[in-house]
């Protein structure tokens, strides 16, 4: 294993596992403030140049769901150390000829099987007393992305550990991957297209917008694949 990548390996097996609680919260907490200062400047900088994108109002309830999840995603990401550590998920060495079929391999399974859980939350009881809280907003603000039900947070972040497991990754494609996946989600939840994707296939901002209005379309989250397959997509 290469060196970086080895040593901080190396930590994660043999840190005491009260500093790595410690830091599995300090780490989701400051990303979070990351994603709301991103948001923000993004508003401002786009708002500034073309018409006001309107936005939801935050209310006290959505600034104590947004915590609660933060606090769960670091409590996904300790049940991941602690899988790393008893050999549930294997950290392999860092191979570049292989990393992108690696961060591919994770980036489809994870997209296709969030797309099956979102779909079935919405086709069955779960998304009443579930799901419905994501869909309060018709309109996005700082902190769509993190206010849903507890539960549905850790479905997904389950996710995460199941694919971890069934595809032993470097700990660099581990690392991109995560990184990728809180960006597109704060792109998915802006309000509007920051980033213009002249491929059909990938979604952007308005794709999940249309989803907010629409409950019946556009499932998917880092590409319209499943939707199209499936019929359930909607253009932007």
């Amino acid at each position: 294993m290469d060196t970086m990548g080895g040593e901080i390996v190396d930590y994660l097996h043999q840190a005491d596992f009260s500093v790595v609680v410690q830091l599995a919260f300090l780490g989701n907490f400051l990303l979070f403030f990351l994603s709301i200062t991103f948001y923000a400047v993004a508003h401002y900088l786009y708002n500034s140049k073309q018409e006001l994108v309107e936005r939801h109002h935050i209310l006290k309830a959505d600034i104590g769901n947004a915590i609660l999840n933060i606090s769960l995603n670091a409590v996904v990401a300790i049940a991941g150390i602690y899988m790393l550590r008893i050999g549930w998920i294997k950290i392999v060495d860092l191979d570049w000829k292989v990393f992108p079929i690696k961060f591919l391999g994770v980036l489809f399974l994870v997209d296709f099987l969030m797309f099956i859980l979102h779909w079935l939350v919405h086709k069955s009881i779960l998304y009443r007393y579930f799901h419905y809280r994501h869909h309060t907003f018709e309109r996005t603000n700082a902190l769509s992305l993190f206010v849903m039900h507890p539960l549905e947070n850790v479905m997904f972040g389950a996710i995460l550990i199941i694919t971890f497991m069934l595809i032993p990754c470097d700990i660099f494609t581990v690392g991109f991957y995560l990184g990728f996946n809180l960006l597109w989600g704060i792109l998915g939840h802006i309000g509007f297209n920051l980033l213009e994707f002249k491929n059909r296939w990938i979604t952007n901002g308005l794709f999940h917008m249309n989803h907010h209005h629409d409950i019946h379309v556009n499932f998917g989250f880092y590409t319209s694949i499943w939707d199209r397959l499936f019929q359930t997509h909607r253009e932007s």
